[in-house]
C-alpha cells in the first residue's frame, strides 16, 4: 500500500486542481483511480485479528 501511495503522491504532485488534473494528465488520473481501487481492496482483506490490534487506527 505505501508503494501505492508514493506513486499517487508522485502522479499528482504538478497537478494545481482536480479539474487540471483530469484534463491534462488523463493517464496519471487513470492510474491513481486504479490505486486507489486496489489500496480499498487491500484493506478490505485486513484479518479481523489485525484490525483488533490497531483499533485507534481510522
Amino acid at each position: 500500500m505505501l508503494e501505492s501511495i508514493c506513486k499517487i503522491d508522485k502522479y499528482t504532485q504538478n497537478c494545481l486542481d482536480a479539474d487540471n488534473f483530469f484534463s491534462n494528465e488523463q493517464l496519471n488520473f487513470n492510474a491513481s483511480l486504479n490505486l486507489l481501487g486496489n489500496m480499498v481492496n487491500y484493506v478490505q482483506k485486513i484479518s479481523v485479528e489485525l484490525q483488533n490490534k490497531y483499533k485507534n487506527i481510522d
